[in-house]
């Protein structure tokens, strides 16, 4: 019996995948525990269109990440920080901060989930975090701390 898996089953099957499985798996198993949907040519015509849209949308998003990549390419951006006389922060560099740094110098918006502060950022001076734009596109940015 041809089927569409509405949900990943490890070792069986990947969401929208359609498959064929036994007939006794598919009516005893699958369908009552709503894992999956018979497939009729109407439904695989429908996932056949819901694929190719969130391909669409998918490919929008990593172009919209590139160029925002590009916008990001080789920026500092200044943080003033509370420091002890030898350059040690007073906190750590919370990714919450640069966010706000970003948005007010290079007027980009991000989320905090975004920032990956490494946690040697203890001194003031010059240090690189990761930023994830996309799950495909990451970046590198340059954070020059001072004292304040």
């Amino acid at each position: 019996m041809k089927v569409i898996f509405v949900q990943d089953i490890p070792g069986v099957a990947k969401r929208s995948e359609v498959k064929e499985v036994a007939h006794g798996y598919a009516l005893n198993f699958l369908f009552p525990q709503g894992l999956a949907v018979r497939a009729t040519p109407e439904r695989e015509q429908a996932l056949r269109q819901h694929t190719e849209g969130e391909h669409k949308t998918q490919s929008r998003e990593v172009d919209r990440a590139h160029s925002l990549a590009g916008e990001l390419k080789d920026k500092t951006v200044t943080i003033a920080c509370p420091a002890s006389s030898t350059g040690t922060l007073y906190a750590a560099i919370a990714p919450e901060l640069v966010v706000q740094a970003v948005q007010e110098q290079l007027k980009v918006r991000l989320q905090p989930s975004q920032v990956l502060v490494p946690p040697h950022v203890k001194t003031i001076g010059g240090h690189q975090v990761q930023v994830l734009l996309h799950p495909e596109v990451k970046i590198t940015l340059t954070l020059h701390i001072t004292p304040h």
